[in-house]
């Protein structure tokens, strides 16, 4: 870099970015920094920033910047098999681990936490909201300038996008509760299916087909290879990691049929899946990195795909009559919301049902899960449905419903 390294940080960070000045050889200080904004960012102030060190104010002030910070080296490698879409994102280093900095495209945790491992071992950080972390300078322990271990531009994904490792016990989550529902989940990707027509402020569009009739049929389960390959093959660019996760989870369901998949097996079902799937990969990842990305998620997959509640539920919400507790709303999802979780509970029976917040977002194709978690709180307000054990990963929260089952509408 020049004297003035904050042009090459620009490039390499990206816009919207603020920054923040500190003496040399500090990380921060008491100085007040939460009032700055990236309009601030005057060529005057950018020209005081060279003397010292560097900071770079986190989330949503620099548009969805933010940082995975690794303080023990073992993580970082297993973190990056997982995850090679992010093996040329800006990577800095301090006085031990690694920092990967991800600017990410809609939604990401609204809180910085600690990643812990399964022992709980304080492991590293996720930066975001609140937090800054040093691009720049002396660090204040080594008396070293900070380095680059990979010194390209920051990479740019949706917060979906990251895998993480079985190794971190407490990933970071967008809301309470994941998608990872034991058997209730939609785990098919829903964000091509048109969404429930409301009658007030949504726009008129066509009605949500069966779910048998998109790219997968989640009312049955996993039997063959064949079905694990459909159900996960990409139908655009840029899902390739998701969908070896969900090919990984497929496999899963096949073994515990058939019973444990050799080496060899898995090497022939993942060829299978790449010679389908080749269209619509990275052209500068080879074979050999998405199989080692897929044995890498087999690894970690915990969770057998095809669950049949979720498909089975939404199919009959939107065939048969709505309940009359779905009525007190104008708005036509709100009211398929409330006959989709009732019949969830009827397929329950006695027990609560598992609804993650994602799979309500997929299936009425909303642009943010945290609208379908305000929905699902607005009806435990009204006492249709009861949050009887909050989302902690891996399980999404656990619901009941609350009205009288055996109505004459709904049955």
């Amino acid at each position: 870099m020049t004297n003035d390294p904050v042009p090459n940080l620009i490039n390499l960070l990206g816009k919207p970015v603020v920054f923040l000045a500190w003496p040399s050889g500090i990380k921060g200080g008491k100085k007040k920094w939460k009032h700055l904004t990236a309009s601030g960012m005057t060529p005057g102030y950018l020209a005081k920033l060279k003397d010292g060190n560097i900071g770079v104010a986190l989330g949503e002030k620099s548009g969805g910047l933010c940082v995975i910070d690794f303080d023990v080296d073992e993580y970082v490698q297993p973190f990056l098999d997982l995850n090679p879409h992010l093996k040329a994102t800006l990577q800095t280093h301090g006085a031990r681990g690694r920092s990967l900095w991800i600017r990410f495209k809609g939604n990401f945790p609204q809180k910085s936490s600690m990643l812990k491992s399964l022992t709980g071992k304080e492991i590293g950080e996720f930066r975001g909201n609140g937090n800054q972390s040093i691009v720049w300078g002396i660090h204040p322990g080594t008396k070293e300038p900070y380095k680059f271990v990979v010194k390209k531009p920051v990479t740019e994904i949706e917060f979906d996008e990251i895998n993480w490792t079985g190794e971190i016990a407490n990933p970071p989550r967008c809301t309470e509760g994941t998608e990872e529902t034991e058997g209730t989940e939609v785990t098919q990707v829903m964000s091509s299916v048109p969404s429930v027509p409301s009658v007030s402020s949504v726009p008129s569009v066509p009605s949500v087909p069966s779910v048998s009739s998109v790219h997968c049929d989640w009312s049955s389960p996993i039997k063959t290879l064949e079905d694990a390959i459909r159900c996960s093959l990409p139908v655009t660019q840029h899902q390739n990691n998701r969908r070896l996760f969900l090919f990984a989870r497929a496999i899963l369901a096949l073994e515990s049929q058939e019973g444990t998949f050799t080496p060899q097996q898995l090497r022939d079902a993942f060829n299978q899946w790449y010679a389908r799937a080749v269209d619509f990969l990275r052209p500068d990842q080879t074979k050999e990195d998405y199989l080692m990305e897929f044995l890498n998620a087999r690894q970690h997959a915990k969770f057998p795909l095809g669950g049949k509640a979720i498909p089975e539920a939404w199919k009959l919400a939107q065939e048969l009559p709505l309940p009359p507790e779905a009525e007190q709303f104008e708005n036509q999802q709100r009211r398929q919301l409330v006959a989709f979780c009732r019949q969830l509970q009827i397929l329950a029976g006695d027990k609560p049902f598992y609804l993650a917040s994602r799979t309500c977002q997929r299936l009425f194709d909303q642009k943010s899960h945290t609208t379908a978690a305000t929905w699902l709180q607005a009806l435990c307000a009204l006492q249709i449905i009861k949050e009887t054990e909050k989302g902690i990963t891996p399980r999404a929260s656990r619901y009941r419903y609350l009205p009288p089952l055996d109505s004459d509408k709904g049955t």
